[in-house]
């Protein structure tokens, strides 16, 4: 296993987005109410990455392994 960080571009917003879903559903499943979790949007959440993503005064770093 190879991990590289870097900063994210557009086209890594989908796979984030993913990511940031299956995070909270699984990581907060004993936590928050099973409806707020299945409820949970990733085309929402590809809304807000983009806009995070795209806002030069915003610093994020996505974990890379084997490019992915």
């Amino acid at each position: 296993m190879s991990i590289a960080f870097d900063e994210p571009t557009p086209a890594d917003v989908e796979e984030i987005s993913r990511v940031h879903v299956r995070c909270w559903q699984e990581s907060y499943a004993d936590l928050l109410p099973d409806e707020f979790l299945k409820n949970l949007s990733i085309d929402e959440k590809i809304a807000q990455w983009r806009q995070t993503v795209s806002d030069p005064l915003v610093f994020t770093l996505v974990a890379r392994d084997a490019g992915r």
